[in-house]
């Protein structure tokens, strides 16, 4: 894939998409990290094995966490998943083994689509971490489709284009289709009478970068 790099738009500097860490919900140390330690304790010499899943639980806690957005798509969803942003099945049988107690520490844990988890499986550290992404690392171009901008870091923006290549975060149809139904609600809701500014907020809050579009466009 080219790498395009898009002049920085300033104007949307105000749309939040960077997920700070989330804080530890107090039960998951005893209900998800202790659980899998004796799990893992037990099935030392299974590899092969599918860690059990103590993590889904706290799939409500998560999702508030990022704000009902998938990490990587920036969008409100209406079901994620819990991704290991590790992955506990690596296929190197080393890293796996050094991988598999991280299916139970929050800190490894991402909300996520379902399409954009299966794309990512475990391909790790190759994608960029949604923890480390700032507000203004991407933006959309005039046909919707996502761009690394120059506020990226140039030590980043290899990694920045292989997760949108191989995450479908460009102009794959589905994430096409999902921000210009954002888009269009927006608009929608404008032509049906509400307040413009707070239409933008709804729109801040579910997509902020498509908000950046409208700002910018404006």
């Amino acid at each position: 894939m080219a790498l395009r790099i898009a002049a920085h738009e300033a104007e949307g500097r105000g749309f939040v998409i960077r997920v700070r860490r989330p804080r530890e919900p107090k039960d998951f140390d005893t209900r998800c990290r202790s659980e899998g330690k004796r799990w893992l304790k037990a099935n030392a010499s299974r590899l092969d094995k599918q860690p059990r899943d103590f993590w889904s639980q706290f799939e409500p806690e998560l999702r508030r966490a990022f704000k009902c957005r998938c990490g990587w798509l920036a969008m409100w969803i209406a079901r994620g998943q819990v991704d290991h942003y590790l992955s506990k099945h690596h296929p190197d049988p080393t890293v796996r083994k050094q991988q598999r107690a991280l299916a139970y520490e929050w800190r490894n844990l991402r909300y996520a689509d379902g399409e954009v988890n299966n794309r990512k499986r475990n391909r790790d550290a190759e994608i960029l971490d949604p923890h480390e992404v700032r507000d203004v690392w991407f933006q959309l171009n005039n046909a919707l489709e996502l761009e690394v901008t120059t506020a990226c870091p140039k030590s980043k923006r290899a990694k920045a284009a292989f997760t949108i290549e191989h995450l479908g975060l460009d102009r794959g149809t589905a994430v096409m289709r999902l921000r210009q139904s954002f888009l269009a609600r927006y608009e929608e809701e404008i032509a049906n009478g509400m307040d413009a500014d707070a239409a933008l907020k709804v729109l801040e809050r579910d997509a902020p970068l498509v908000a950046a579009y409208v700002r910018s466009s404006s």
